[in-house]
């Protein structure tokens, strides 16, 4: 279960969290991740500034990081 993080956006929110490639996202904002699909629509459904608890598998743990989403800026939102 939960969602890969192939890669981080230096300076992004995920980077400003301390989220790693690697890192496998189990929950976001309390709601679990049971499949990659899953993170679009729950992190698109999320109030932009607000701050969300993330839990990660990490090196065989569980890892609690706070993300302050933002919006999507509009030239990403076309790709």
């Amino acid at each position: 279960n939960g969602a890969l993080v192939a890669s981080v956006q230096k300076d992004g929110p995920a980077d400003k969290a301390g989220i790693e490639a690697r890192d496998v996202i189990l929950k976001f904002d309390g709601k679990p991740v049971n499949a990659s699909g899953d993170l679009p629509r729950i992190v698109g459904s999320t109030k932009p500034g607000s701050k969300v608890q993330v839990q990660v598998w990490r090196n065989g743990s569980t890892k609690e990081l706070t993300v302050a989403v933002e919006e999507v800026a509009p030239e990403e939102r076309v790709a």
